[in-house]
């Protein structure tokens, strides 16, 4: 019920272990390619109606990497892993796993979406076609928004009440 709450708390918590590790390991360690991963989070998460809190952490997270990258000089790493190349290497391919795999899961949701939609049009249409004789439904499918009646200039309709036809009837 909270969605966009647990998504500031997942987001800050996200920025924030980042912070610590290249605290600890260095910003050389490759630990900023994370940081490029949290630019795409926030859009995939925050609820719609809350997208300029997306647009905020964005830019508080490009404002947090940019900050570290040009005090690295003043942090030197707590902790020195070894080849930093390696490490580099091993966070590239893992940054790239993750965005591969949140790509994965975007599409499934976007592919499962599409399929829920075509299954709602196909009873839209099913229904409309029980209401409707098919020209009707087609040409009012084909052109939505505009009339669909035909006129014929021979013809005239005359819609008529007759009083106390309902008691009437009934006896």
């Amino acid at each position: 019920g909270y969605r966009g709450a647990a998504s500031w708390l997942l987001c800050i918590s996200a920025l924030a272990n980042l912070g610590v590790f290249m605290w600890l390991f260095g910003v050389d360690s490759g630990m900023p390619m994370y940081l490029a991963l949290l630019g795409i989070v926030p859009y995939l998460i925050f609820p719609s109606e809350q997208r300029s809190s997306a647009h905020l952490l964005v830019l508080f997270g490009a404002a947090f990497a940019a900050t570290l990258i040009y005090l690295r000089a003043w942090f030197p790493p707590l902790v020195v892993l070894g080849d930093l190349d390696v490490i580099r290497v091993f966070n590239g391919f893992f940054a790239v796993g993750c965005a591969a795999l949140w790509a994965a899961g975007f599409l499934w949701i976007v592919d499962d979406a599409e399929h829920a939609l075509e299954e709602q049009r196909q009873r839209a249409d099913h229904l409309l076609l029980n209401v409707l004789p098919a020209s009707i439904a087609k040409r009012l499918k084909a052109s939505p928004g505009t009339a669909i009646a035909d006129k014929f200039p021979e013809i005239t309709v005359m819609f008529a009440d007759v009083v106390g036809f309902t008691p009437l009837s009934e006896k």
